[in-house]
């Protein structure tokens, strides 16, 4: 649903969805749908956010760090490869371009 909510900017059906879906995942002990709802969230947040502060990229950075760690714990390799890119876009997008490689 990601790509539909995304599409057409229902950023706060996307957001209640992966909420629920989440809280799902947490009462049936489905570590991974768990992880994969929270990316959807962590993206969610950045994308939807008016912040020009940088606290956006802070929070996507510290949930991207998050996913790393929820998906290397589940060793699912294509979640992890998904969660650096996303440390790797806060990093660059904060102007860490050095670290973010």
């Amino acid at each position: 649903m990601e790509k539909y909510f995304d599409m057409r900017g229902m950023y706060a059906d996307w957001e209640e969805n992966n909420r629920l879906a989440m809280a799902a995942c947490r009462r049936a002990g489905n570590q991974r749908g768990e992880a994969v709802m929270m990316r959807g969230i962590v993206y969610l947040n950045t994308r939807a956010s008016t912040d020009i502060s940088g606290q956006g990229l802070n929070q996507m950075y510290d949930g991207a760090v998050r996913l790393v760690e929820m998906f290397t714990a589940l060793g699912h390799r294509k979640g992890m490869s998904d969660a650096i890119v996303m440390v790797s876009w806060a990093l660059s997008a904060t102007g860490q371009h050095a670290v973010a490689v």
